[in-house]
Parts: C-alpha cells; sequence; structure tokens
C-alpha cells in the first residue's frame, strides 16, 4: 500500500510539473505575440506619421504657390 501511494505521489508530482512546464510555455508565447503586435503597432503608426507629415508639407506647397 505504501508503494501505491509513493507512486501516486510520483505521478501527482510529474502532473504538476507539466502543467508548470506548459503554463511556462503559453505565458512565453503570449507575451512574444504581444511585442510582435506592438512593434507592428508602432511601426505603422511611425508610417502614418511621416506619411501624414509629407502631405501637409505638400499642401503647405501647393497654397504657397497659389497665392
Amino acid at each position: 500500500m505504501a508503494n501505491q501511494s509513493k507512486e501516486a505521489i510520483g505521478a501527482a508530482d510529474n502532473i504538476a510539473e507539466k502543467a508548470k512546464q506548459t503554463a511556462k510555455e503559453a505565458w512565453s508565447a503570449t507575451k512574444d505575440a504581444a511585442q510582435k503586435v506592438q512593434n507592428t503597432v508602432a511601426g505603422k503608426a511611425d508610417a502614418s506619421a511621416a506619411t501624414i507629415k509629407d502631405n501637409i508639407e505638400t499642401a503647405k506647397r501647393s497654397i504657397n504657390t497659389k497665392n
């Protein structure tokens, strides 16, 4: 009976360790995905800001040539 208890404890420890490892891997994947999204959004925002600035300068030149 004691041997079965030790086996059950060992199995429970193994399951707990696997669950812990799976949670760590899921957390790591989540952090990586969030970082990729952040980088993509920041890059697109920078590109949009540059385009807006270029369009403003074009509009200013157009207005200045009409005056």
